[in-house]
């Protein structure tokens, strides 16, 4: 199905690509390992690889994609295989993938780049945000949550209760869950957790979900991310809307959400490899990087699917959110 959607845009700042001599980095094994699908961190993924291809000569170096397809016990023998298989440099995707990275992958020496990870230092990936003693470094993709909510309430301001629904395994839900309930409630919101830790349990717990509160409720939950179909098929039968935290979700039939762009996310870790591979920096030299613009998405048709009604307020409300909240 076509699905109509508006695209505010923002003023995107593309990180200064710092390209030195591409010969120093040609002839390099770049490993691309990635835990599940969805369409953000395809993004992501397409976003880093184009970016390299662009900066180098044709073919100069030789790219594999590991890819667990959902099954997260899979990750670490994938990243195991990126040692024996003598990657020059491992780009990972999401916060559990990134943390066995640490461990697996640069605890041997061998660099690590990340992005689609919420909070590098509390999830263990990194010691600081300015550098680390281990090769690795990348970029967060930490949400502006508190702009979020408040958009997501703009869309709706009857909603007076909230439904948050997420994978209690990963700990980048954790962590946005508990700033998500607590920006609703400084707003007088009720709200209400519902989890699941496998895709199966996915359309009973947002059924439950849907029967408890007036709007849902999935922000960068991986879990939910990808089993987005299932959830988008009983908020609409339920008329309850659904919002999300990344652009992509929206694409898919969120209603809206305030997010960075995973494509350019994808583009500034590319941008950390190529100093790491031309040599010009260690990995655990270079800072981590937060997010430093974000783009307002709406998806005009799914919110007429789930029966909402964006008043005016919703659209003249766009502006431009820079760096975290």
């Amino acid at each position: 199905m076509h699905l109509r959607w508006w695209l505010l845009p923002l003023a995107f700042g593309l990180a200064a690509c710092a390209l030195g001599d591409p010969s120093r980095a040609a002839g390099r094994r770049v490993c691309m390992v990635r835990p599940l699908d969805h369409p953000s961190l395809g993004a992501a993924l397409e976003g880093f690889r184009g970016r390299l291809v662009a900066a180098m000569p044709k073919n100069a170096l030789e790219f594999r994609a590991y890819n667990a397809g959902g099954d997260l016990a899979l990750v670490p023998g994938l990243l195991r295989q990126t040692v024996r298989d003598r990657c020059s440099l491992v780009f990972v995707l999401t916060t559990p993938a990134a943390q066995q990275a640490r461990t697996l992958v640069a605890a041997r020496g061998i660099p690590v780049v990340y992005t689609a990870v919420t909070d590098p230092v509390g999830a263990g990936i990194v010691q600081s945000m300015d550098g680390d003693t281990l090769p690795i470094t990348g970029v967060s993709d930490l949400f502006p949550v508190d702009a979020q909510v408040r958009l997501f309430l703009t869309a709706d301001p009857a909603a007076r209760s909230a439904a948050i629904l997420y994978n209690p395994n990963e700990q980048n839900s954790q962590v946005l869950v508990a700033r998500t309930e607590a920006a609703l409630r400084a707003r007088r919101i009720v709200v209400f957790r519902h989890t699941a830790s496998s895709a199966s349990a996915i359309p009973e717990v947002t059924q439950a979900a849907a029967r408890s509160a007036d709007i849902l409720i999935i922000n960068g939950d991986n879990l939910f991310t990808e089993g987005l179909q299932a959830v988008l098929a009983v908020a609409e039968r339920a008329r309850k809307p659904l919002f999300v935290g990344d652009p992509e979700s929206v694409r898919r039939g969120g209603i809206a959400t305030i997010s960075p762009d995973y494509a350019l996310l994808g583009q500034e870790a590319a941008d950390q490899a190529y100093v790491i591979l031309a040599g010009e920096r260690a990995a655990g030299e270079i800072p981590s990087e937060n997010p430093t613009s974000y783009s307002q998405y709406v998806n005009v048709a799914a919110a007429q699917r789930m029966g909402l009604q964006l008043p005016l307020a919703f659209f003249q409300s766009a502006r431009v959110w820079v760096g975290s909240d």
